[in-house]
């Protein structure tokens, strides 16, 4: 059992698309593809219009323009899937 729980584990990390949102900072959102049922719910209600549906891969969600992205979660909130994960990890240091 813990060899399938291992083999499960890492077969999933293979799906997960990592973006870093922001430029210059810790902060990124992650797409579970494997969970992704590709509803467009989070492209739709992107405040930003950071979030579009790549039509060449499978109409899969993706960081389309990452320079526009907040990371304000919205779009992690919304996913009836819970195949969107907004990370905001503090940075070290305060801004001068």
């Amino acid at each position: 059992m813990r060899s399938e729980e291992s083999d499960l584990e890492t077969n999933s990390k293979t799906h997960i698309e990592a973006v870093k949102a922001c430029p210059g900072t810790t902060e990124k959102v992650e797409f579970n593809y494997n969970w992704c049922k590709r509803c467009g719910i989070c492209v739709t209600f992107c405040p930003r219009g950071a979030l579009d549906l790549d039509r060449s891969n499978g109409m899969r969600p993706w960081l389309a323009n990452p320079t526009q992205c907040t990371c304000c979660g919205l779009c992690q909130v919304l996913c009836p899937d819970f195949a969107i994960q907004v990370f905001k990890t503090p940075s070290r240091g305060g801004k001068k």
